[in-house]
């Protein structure tokens, strides 16, 4: 198992957030993973 090292993902998340704020695909991702499977929302947000 995969040890998760959260000073590297949140410092990641505070990168590409902000950069990604104003695109509203960003955003539709974010609500569709919530919602929905995430394999099915990674492919259609892929294509």
């Amino acid at each position: 198992m995969a040890v998760l090292d959260l000073g590297a993902t949140l410092s990641t998340f505070a990168l590409i957030v902000p950069a990604e704020l104003p695109d509203k695909t960003f955003i539709a991702t974010l609500i569709l993973a919530t919602r929905f499977r995430h394999l099915p929302v990674w492919l259609g947000v892929s294509a």
